[in-house]
């Protein structure tokens, strides 16, 4: 029986050992995949479903060097129309830049502006095929921020559909993005990497647990 016991233990060390390496590439690999993606200031806008009311929320900052400005000043303000949203205050000069690549659009698209009920920040806004909207003299790599609520609607009488969009511009140092994201209550699923970190440990536990629970009495 001691013979028995004996080994157990040495190949629960050996184990240990083993999960102790795991843990440690399972990390590294982690540490590797968040230095390949390019660091980016990105702009992401997040809309949700608060009680009655559709509120959006903006923040970050853009990198314009990898964008082309088309020129010129006009006032935009907070608004949706299945290709185009705009986050912020209701009226302010706003410029517009071009060269982003992306999705066509994020619902229905029509002639209907959906004009937000109150809104306050900076406007920041995208046109899905074709730009973004930024502040008038906005200067690359300041921060923005704004917020707009639409009163007594919902997601789908806005047409908006549930889902994360992303449009890119510029590469190296210049790369940059404007991140959508309309949460329809689905939760994300985690990443492939971050379950594999999150199972190594959970594994290890068990098997300690297991272990401890398996000793004779004394």
């Amino acid at each position: 029986m001691w013979t028995e016991w004996k080994d157990r233990d040495r190949k629960v060390v050996l184990f240990r050992h083993f999960m102790a390496t795991v843990v440690v590439g399972a990390s590294a690999f982690g540490g590797l995949l968040c230095m390949a993606t390019p660091a980016r200031a990105e702009f992401v806008v997040t809309v949700s479903q608060d009680g009655a009311n559709i509120v959006a929320t903006g923040s970050g900052s853009i990198n314009t060097a990898g964008l082309t400005d088309v020129g010129g000043a006009f006032d935009g303000g907070a608004s949706y129309d299945g290709d185009r949203f705009i986050v912020g205050g209701l009226e302010a000069a706003v410029q517009f830049w071009t060269s982003i690549s992306g999705p066509a659009n994020f619902g229905p698209t029509g002639d209907t502006w959906n004009s937000a009920s109150s809104g306050s920040g900076d406007v920041v806004g995208v046109i899905a095929d074709s730009g973004i909207y930024l502040p008038d003299s906005y200067v690359s790599g300041s921060a923005l921020s704004g917020t707009s609520t639409w009163d007594n609607t919902t997601l789908s009488a806005l047409n908006l559909t549930p889902g994360t969009y992303d449009w890119t511009w510029g590469s190296g140092d210049t790369a940059d993005g404007y991140e959508l994201v309309v949460n329809g209550g689905q939760q994300s699923v985690p990443e492939s990497s971050s379950l594999l970190l999150l199972a190594v440990p959970l594994a290890a536990a068990a098997v300690m647990r297991r272990r401890r629970e398996s000793r004779p009495a004394v």
